[in-house]
């Protein structure tokens, strides 16, 4: 996760600021641990990659589901996996 002294830093100071590929981030609300705060720091994360309009992609956010997300919720982790590839860039949020 992208955590720390990072989290302020100016639009394009980030590694995943130059990443030009669609992305497709996930995160479930009970993975904010205090240790990582991995929820908050990919809503943060897609916040950020829509304003520096990074390429197209998805972000997906679990209620009531915690880190393992493949082992909580693992048919609902895999349509949106499905629909992200089957999705063509022009057409992603």
């Amino acid at each position: 996760s992208m955590r720390g002294p990072m989290n302020d830093a100016p639009l394009g100071d980030w590694p995943i600021d130059h990443v030009g590929v669609p992305l497709l981030l996930m995160a479930g609300d009970h993975d904010d641990y205090s240790f990582a705060h991995i929820f908050t720091a990919t809503k943060t994360l897609a916040t950020r990659a829509q304003k520096l309009g990074a390429p197209k992609g998805s972000a997906r956010f679990f209620e009531n589901t915690g880190h393992s997300i493949h082992d909580e919720r693992p048919v609902r982790l895999a349509a949106n996996i499905a629909t992200f590839l089957a999705t063509p860039a022009a057409q992603l949020r």
